[in-house]
């Protein structure tokens, strides 16, 4: 799966790269950057709810808060859709 969205003037891709029934890896990029990754993990089966990403690399794509509530969201998003399309394809 993947999702282009514009953040602060920046065209940024996000992709899953891999999806197991506890994590979901996804690949954070801008045109003019290095990408970055962030994992979305299970609490529960079923519940996704902790979110690793580097905060450090994260600033170069999200510097002030409201954007990097906007790129978590869209992470979180892109994330739980591709666990959710996974376990339906499971099932």
């Amino acid at each position: 799966m993947k999702k282009t969205m514009v953040l602060n003037g920046q065209s940024i891709s996000l992709t899953v790269l891999r999806v197991t029934d506890t994590e979901v890896d996804v690949s954070v990029a801008s045109k003019h950057g290095a990408s970055i990754a962030a994992t979305l993990r299970a609490v529960n089966k079923g519940y996704w709810g902790v979110l690793r990403i580097n905060l450090h690399d994260a600033a170069r794509i999200a510097p002030d808060s409201e954007s990097f509530r906007i790129l978590q969201t869209a992470i979180y998003d892109l994330a739980v859709g591709a666990a959710h399309s996974q376990e339906r394809k499971a099932a």
